[in-house]
């Protein structure tokens, strides 16, 4: 199988340093004669496609329509929650390619539009100068590309989409629909800039921070404190997942609880601990106390205080 990516062309956000993300904004006169001469370059080299996957992002799937010799849709073009798939083909009237009309119906393709394309999310900072941002240390766009795992933590307080998420969404793309999918031979994926480096990362099989860190603690350490003589197991760097537990303090006051109990009884109950060995005739089992929260409901849970027997 053949995957080719492309990215966009230009719109005026483009020309103006704005940060687009998922704001459905249009191809420039400039995108668009881009769009146009990846095209007629494709066909020159004799390059036709079997399917065609797109964000539903209008920038996006222009360019998927003006690559493979079909018009440009005005308007704009409705954003999918899934997979929509849409039977093309171009009228005479229409026709932009310079072939003729009965070759361009035989090489209509289907053109399936998948939200999981569209680009990173950037909340609230959609639409401001990306130069500007790169000089502001409170907003997560300054470290987008030199740190990544602090622009992760930071995407919270502007309603951003982190890098983990948009990795794993492509990533959940390729594999439900490309690699399992008994697919044509050739396909083109009409995206975006970061969407398309998250693709790349997963067909080259890189892997996000986050699940580096996820395999190497719950796969390589219980392996590794198998081996004799291996007396404890540690892993460092990567990227870990936290949770912030808000407070109120006139609640706190009115129960007699402190601050320094809460942080106490969750750090007690959230702990895994070795429990020694037992030999058997053949075999010798490691034995180990899991106690470690596996999601928010079971902090929310978490006895942290008796007051009159409750």
């Amino acid at each position: 199988m053949e995957i080719y990516l492309i990215r966009h062309g230009t719109t005026k956000w483009n020309a103006e340093f704005r940060l687009q993300g998922k704001t459905n904004t249009p191809l420039d006169e400039l995108g668009l004669e881009m769009a146009r001469q990846t095209g007629i370059r494709f066909r020159e080299l004799g390059i036709t496609f079997d399917r065609v996957y797109s964000s539903p992002l209008r920038r996006a799937y222009n360019t998927a329509r003006l690559a493979v010799g079909l018009p440009m849709l005005t308007g704009d073009v409705p954003v999918e929650t899934g997979s929509v798939t849409e039977r093309v083909s171009i009228p005479k009237a229409e026709s932009q390619t310079g072939i003729e009309p009965e070759q361009e119906i035989e090489n209509a393709v289907n053109i399936i539009r998948d939200a999981r394309l569209e680009e990173l999310g950037f909340g609230q900072q959609e639409g401001k100068n990306t130069l500007e941002m790169l000089k502001d240390e409170n907003l997560p766009f300054r470290y987008f590309k030199d740190d990544p795992p602090k622009y992760d933590i930071l995407t919270e307080s502007v309603g951003a989409e982190s890098l983990t998420a948009l990795c794993r969404r492509t990533a959940e793309f390729l594999r439900e629909v490309v690699e399992q999918a008994n697919l044509p031979r050739r396909i083109l994926i009409s995206g975006h800039g970061a969407c398309n480096k998250a693709l790349l990362m997963h067909i080259r099989g890189d892997r996000d921070l986050g699940e580096l860190r996820y395999i190497a603690e719950n796969r390589i350490e219980d392996r590794l404190s198998q081996v004799e003589g291996v007396g404890d197991v540690n892993t460092y760097g990567g990227q870990v997942q936290a949770v912030q537990v808000e407070l109120e303090q006139n609640r706190l006051d009115a129960y007699g609880i402190t601050i320094a109990s809460i942080k106490s009884s969750l750090s007690k109950q959230n702990m895994e601990l070795g429990g020694g060995d037992i030999e058997g005739s053949t075999r010798e089992y490691l034995v180990r106390t899991t106690g470690e929260f596996k999601n928010v409901e079971e902090i929310a849970e978490t006895v942290v205080a008796v007051r009159g027997g409750v």
